[in-house]
Parts: structure tokens; sequence; C-alpha cells
């Protein structure tokens, strides 16, 4: 329940696809159609007014006057403007910018996060009486299917509340390890003898069948907050 994501509003984005065959056909390369689309598009700083010494100097730019723009310096706002926009050709005529690109409307992100340098799209959701661990154990064999027809680089992991099971699993291992040699030393000192100390710890392993003999059995999930309960 309640699914959704990081991405954030996202804004409605024009992508400019140049025509290669009428590129050619009128003599321009794409360096040359880009400078002019960039000096069409936005505004440049040609030079700077000195007002005075106490004040910054005043900067100029060149830039062309959009309707949609109501004076201000920027570029053009509606997708009709593109219409009045023309490139100049090495011949000195001019042809219309839409004739020579192809426009495509689509959407971008505001803002694209990142972890450890890789762009990420983090999905959440709460579980609702359902165990994350089991919910998981669902998703992966889909997420497995799917990651087959995801463009090559793209993967996926799981986080949140999975993840810190792990954690906690990877270090209980440790501390378990660690609380076995402190109770042994304790037992020898106890009983005075490795081998009674031995026979005592033998006991653990038959513990933890039983555990796990009960949790199949009830069809518990193998979790942190299980073992605890």
């Amino acid at each position: 329940m309640d699914v959704r994501d990081n991405i954030g509003s996202v804004r409605t984005e024009i992508n400019l696809i140049p025509k290669r065959e009428a590129i050619d056909f009128y003599g321009l390369t794409q360096q040359d159609l880009a400078a002019q689309i960039r000096y069409a598009m936005t505004s440049s700083e040609i030079a700077k007014f000195a007002i005075s010494q106490q004040k910054d100097d005043l900067p100029i730019h060149l830039s062309m006057d959009w309707p949609s723009q109501q004076g201000m310096i920027g570029g053009p706002k509606e997708m009709k403007e593109m219409a009045m926009v023309r490139a100049f050709t090495p011949q000195g005529e001019t042809v219309p910018l839409l004739s020579l690109l192809e426009p495509k409307v689509g959407s971008a992100l505001l803002s694209i996060t990142h972890k450890d340098g890789r762009r990420t799209i983090t999905v959440m959701s709460k579980a609702e009486q359902r165990p994350a661990l089991d919910i998981v154990a669902e998703l992966k064999p889909v997420l497995d299917r799917m990651q087959k027809e995801w463009p090559r680089g793209y993967t996926y992991a799981f986080s949140g509340e999975v993840k810190e099971t792990e954690e906690t699993f990877g270090s209980a291992g440790m501390m378990l390890v660690v609380a076995i040699v402190l109770v042994f030393g304790v037992l020898v000192i106890l009983f005075g003898s490795f081998a009674q100390s031995l026979i005592l710890l033998a006991t653990i392993p038959l513990v933890l069948i039983g555990t796990f003999f009960g949790f199949a059995l009830l069809g518990l999930p193998f979790s942190f907050f299980a073992m605890v309960g």
C-alpha cells in the first residue's frame, strides 16, 4: 500500500532531432546548426556598459524578441514560435528551422538522484498484514524476468526493512560467534573441564533444529523480529 517514488514533478521538454538529409542538402553542418539554435533560443552577453566606479558594470545581452517573453530575455515558451526561426545557409539564404529539425515533445525530470555515482529511482511502499521479506520473495522472480528486457546497465536492489534485516543478521552472526566463545570460557571456568563444556555447547544445534522446524510448521518467515518474538 501507499506505493510512491522519489521522481517528483516532471516538466515538458522539446527535443530537436536533426534531419541529416535536409542539413546536407543546404550545405550546413550540425555544429553550425547547433550554434544558430543556441543564439536563437538563449541570450548571450556581448558587452558591458561601465556606469561608475562605485557600481558594477551593466551587462548587455543579445536575444531574440519572443512574444511569449513579453519583453523579457529568454527563449520561446510556445511551440508555434519555433516556426519563426530561420537558419542561415553558407550561401546567405535562410531556411525555416523546422524544415531542418524534427521536434519531439517529451517529459524531463526536474532533478535526478544519484547513489554511488549512478542514477537511481527509489520506489517506496508500506507492507500491510504481511512481512516485507515475504513480499520481496514474490517480487524478486518477477523483477528478474523484467530485468531481461531492460536496457543494458539497468539493475535493481532492495533497501529499507529488507536491507536492515540482512545487516542485522550479519551483525548477529558475528556476535553469535563471540557469545559462544565467551560462554565456552565461562563454562570452562565453572566446571573446570573442556570436555563437559563442549558437551553442553553441542546441544545448541539441536535447539536450532527445533526452532527451524517450528517456523516451517507454522509457516512463519525467518526474520530477526520473529526470532526475538
